[in-house]
């Protein structure tokens, strides 16, 4: 009877120990957008502890052009811990997948409690636009030229140019 008594005992305490624990996570999906050829952008989001007790996670993504940090860690009760997920810009076309990070509670030895969250994520790489700056300036500097001396002639003044001597 006593052994029976203590497996109830411990059967209870595991029960109570995984109710306490709550892993959750911040909502929405990490929609990077549009990213240079060669640039990389990172979004961010919360992974939540609501229960008790201290949960340890780890967090890992599906496709080598997202990268998490942290990557693993320990939880506290009613902790939260910031994920930051870098999206790379190595190659182009569009991206789409999975983060996944994962709680386990740990009492004496067992895993008494496992979790698995995932997160969405998308974002496209495209050809870095470069638009030539001082072209577009000049090109500006030249118009406001122009329509200064329109400007003027249409008001009666007269404009002389001089060229040479």
């Amino acid at each position: 009877m006593k052994t029976k008594s203590a497996i109830l005992i411990g059967m209870i305490f595991i029960a109570i120990a995984v109710a306490s624990a709550d892993f959750g996570q911040s909502a929405g999906a990490l929609n990077f957008g549009k990213i240079n050829l060669g640039e990389n952008k990172t979004l961010s989001y919360w992974l939540i502890n609501t229960g008790n007790e201290s949960l340890d996670f780890n967090v890992s993504a599906d496709n080598p052009n997202i990268l998490v940090s942290p990557t693993s860690g320990t939880l506290r009760g009613h902790g939260q811990q910031l994920i930051n997920v870098t999206a790379i810009g190595n190659e182009t076309g569009n991206f789409s997948g999975i983060i996944t990070a994962k709680a386990l509670q740990n009492l004496t030895g067992m895993i008494v409690f496992k979790v698995e969250l995932q997160k969405n994520y998308n974002f496209e790489v495209i050809e870095r636009q470069s638009t030539p700056t001082i072209w577009a300036l000049a090109a500006m500097v030249i118009f406001l030229i122009f329509v200064s001396i329109v400007y003027y002639n249409l008001k009666g003044g007269k404009m002389k140019w001089k060229l040479g001597k």
